[in-house]
């Protein structure tokens, strides 16, 4: 593909070229490595365009692998700087999301240093912005409080008020994913002296991984079980390969994320007047654990979350901040 290229990066191209979908999704793959998630390759791709959609003139063309990884290396601090700036003061993103969006764009241009040593990587010093403010209401986003109300708010009287009883119980006391929960089989579910635990062999870390199941929670899925075997009339040797929380009971269908989503969402807003999706339940534990008064540490809630590192997991230290600022609350008066 010829091209000129300006002082002001300005990128004009004569031939413009369809690139197919596929092709494209083929390049985060080619250049992406060390990352699994589907969701992760996506974000991290959508990035990487915006910003090279800020720095050069592309219009509605697609540019392909040689292309991009040309543009790449003609990046420079200041370009980063400026798209960064862009970032804060025009689009008055969060800290949080401006972190985010560094984080992708230092892992393409990592990946060319790796395999260019002469390549002068221009965001390896570009330092990450620090934390915004502590937002009690933003870090209580979904309260156990809230949790319970939605629960409480639902009067059982078939399969599916069950499941969705199941599900909110399921996802707040065992921080799981949605595609987890979704894909969650009944022959996951282990029992070992009178200890439960769910085996999950499809995870973000592409790693077979166990949860500890609380006994209470344990105890209702079997009741639950036991009320779909019952009505619908399924045999022991076959319940094993069934959804525990299917979207149709007789067709044993996987539900989809947004109907799962769409499910939650309605609840919410009629009983808690907010809008929240599945991944609410997995921070409302997370922060629930932290402010708790039971000496439960980040290390801790990284184990019980799955992340493989800290880092991840210190996404909740503003429910620390906010423990700190109860305990100052509590602090005698003179």
């Amino acid at each position: 593909m010829n091209y000129i290229e300006n002082s002001n990066k300005n990128l004009v191209l004569f031939k413009k070229k369809e690139i197919p979908l596929k092709e494209l999704k083929e390049f985060n793959y080619n250049l992406l490595t060390g990352i699994k998630s589907d969701k992760t390759l996506n974000d991290y791709f959508i990035y990487l365009m915006d910003f090279l959609r800020n720095i050069y003139e592309l219009g509605d063309h697609k540019p392909d692998n040689t292309e991009i990884i040309k543009m790449l290396y003609s990046i420079t601090k200041e370009d980063i700087s400026n798209y960064i700036m862009l970032l804060k003061n025009d689009r008055e993103l969060k800290h949080s999301s401006i972190n985010k969006i560094i984080s992708a764009l230092k892992h393409f241009f990592k990946e060319i240093e790796t395999r260019d040593d002469n390549f002068k990587n221009p965001i390896k010093n570009i330092k990450y912005f620090k934390k915004d403010p502590v937002d009690p209401e933003k870090i209580l986003r979904l309260t156990k409080t809230d949790i319970k109300k939605m629960i409480d708010s639902i009067e059982v009287n078939n399969e599916k008020d069950f499941r969705n009883v199941m599900i909110m119980k399921t996802l707040y006391y065992t921080g799981m994913r949605s595609d987890e929960l979704r894909s969650l089989t009944y022959k996951q579910i282990l029992e070992k002296e009178d200890k439960y635990m769910i085996r999950l062999d499809k995870t973000k870390s592409q790693k077979i991984q166990y949860i500890p199941l609380l006994k209470k929670l344990a105890i209702e899925i079997l009741e639950y079980k036991q009320n779909i075997q019952y009505n619908f009339n399924i045999k022991d040797k076959e319940i094993s390969d069934y959804y525990v929380f299917p979207a149709f009971f007789e067709k044993n269908s996987k539900l989809t994320a947004n109907s799962l989503n769409f499910m939650l969402k309605n609840i919410a807003k009629k009983i808690l007047r907010k809008d929240i999706s599945a991944h609410f339940f997995r921070h409302a534990i997370a922060t629930e654990m932290l402010l708790s008064d039971n000496n439960i540490s980040i290390s801790d809630v990284q184990d019980f979350l799955r992340h493989s590192d800290i880092k991840t997991t210190k996404i909740y230290d503003d429910a620390i901040e906010l423990k700190k600022q109860n305990t100052v609350e509590k602090i005698p008066e003179l």
